[in-house]
């Protein structure tokens, strides 16, 4: 759910990461930057905070900085700005949607369905179509060749080969997976993420909802790859719907825009 389980193998994941990037160079002093989830206690805030400066790294300063102000920066989008923004975020485990203005988040809401979740229906779907028990390696693989969040009776069907074990059998096998049954086993959850989406657009203040549909809606994170995505969300909210230009480190380069604006940035 993005926060922290385990404070000692983090502390040492952070270490570890911090030595490769700077090639096992003895380097104090430096400033950090964390992008937060907006849908956490204050208690689990501070546990990122904390992870720093109680680490092997020796932190000058700690800053912590709202996920989606970062993962909308990076998207290219003007967080400044009095109009109203909406950012939706799919990742692995949550997809995060939320509305900004003037640097802030207006209101932010976190549902637990992201690309995993798309990754078991694919799973569940394969073994009562085809008997075909497949790992999440091979399922991500199915959902990248063959989803689709569009698809219609006219589309094509394509098949690509699936790799697992057979159910009766006990036997590694190969099938054909159609992409009709993949598309029809992710469609569900992706309409979860729309109906959640549109609930937030009921919510939002009317002029900030009114700069939305005028501008649109942003997606980022791994799951705003899944071919069509924006089309289905644009169709059914009636909202134009863009993918990031680099949807996956979006945050991470936003807030490296937030190191040379220090004073957004609530430390």
């Amino acid at each position: 759910f993005g926060v922290i389980a385990d404070i000692e193998n983090m502390q040492t994941l952070l270490f570890n990461f911090f030595n490769k990037i700077n090639e096992g160079k003895k380097i104090t002093g430096s400033d950090f930057y964390i992008a937060v989830p907006t849908d956490v206690t204050e208690v689990e805030k501070r546990a990122f905070y904390e992870l720093v400066v109680d680490s092997k790294v020796k932190a000058k300063n700690v800053y912590v900085v709202d996920k989606p102000v970062a993962d909308a920066i990076g998207a290219g989008l003007d967080v400044t700005s009095s109009k109203g923004i909406m950012v939706v975020n799919i990742g692995a485990e949550t997809t995060e949607i939320s509305v900004l203005s003037l640097g802030g988040i207006v209101i932010s809401r976190t549902i637990k369905i992201g690309g995993s979740k798309l990754d078991e229906s694919i799973i569940a779907a394969v073994r009562k179509e085809y008997n075909l028990i497949i790992g999440k390696r091979t399922a991500e693989k199915l959902k990248i060749e063959l989803g689709s969040a569009v698809c219609s009776n006219d589309s094509e069907e394509v098949f690509t080969d699936g790799y697992g074990r057979n159910v009766i059998s006990g036997l590694p096998v190969s099938v054909k997976v159609s992409s009709k049954v993949i598309q029809s086993a992710i469609a569900d959850p992706l309409h979860q993420i729309m109906d959640s989406v549109k609930v937030m657009l009921e919510r939002t203040p009317p002029e900030l909802a009114a700069d939305i549909i005028d501008k649109g809606i942003v997606i980022t994170g791994g799951g705003s790859l899944v071919d069509g995505i924006n089309l289905l969300l644009a169709q059914e909210l009636k909202v134009p719907v863009f993918v990031a230009e680099s949807p996956l480190t979006c945050v991470a380069e936003g807030t490296g825009v937030l190191l040379d604006n220090i004073y957004m940035i609530e430390r």
